[in-house]
């Protein structure tokens, strides 16, 4: 249990995202980590080695001008395919 929440339920929220929505790159803004579960869900990924995050960049640079946000981008790493039977 990830603080409260069941890690079952936290990887199934990486697996929805990553392999039934077939997503390539998570992008969260720093609001959203305020979303506790989803929080939850980044952290035990990237404590797994199932994702990885690169560093926080400037909103405006990848969702464009005025976006006042720094956002963050994760990937599923190749230990995360394989763990969840990704294949590309």
């Amino acid at each position: 249990m990830e603080d409260g929440f069941q890690e079952s339920k936290l990887e199934a929220s990486l697996k929805r995202a990553f392999v039934d929505k077939k997503a390539k790159t998570l992008i969260v803004d720093y609001e959203t980590m305020g979303n506790l579960f989803l929080m939850k869900s980044l952290s035990l990924g990237l404590k797994k080695g199932l994702i990885s995050q690169r560093e926080p960049i400037d909103g405006d640079k990848i969702l464009g001008e005025g976006q006042q946000c720094y956002v963050v981008i994760y990937h599923l790493t190749e230990q995360g395919k394989k763990y969840f039977g990704v294949s590309e």
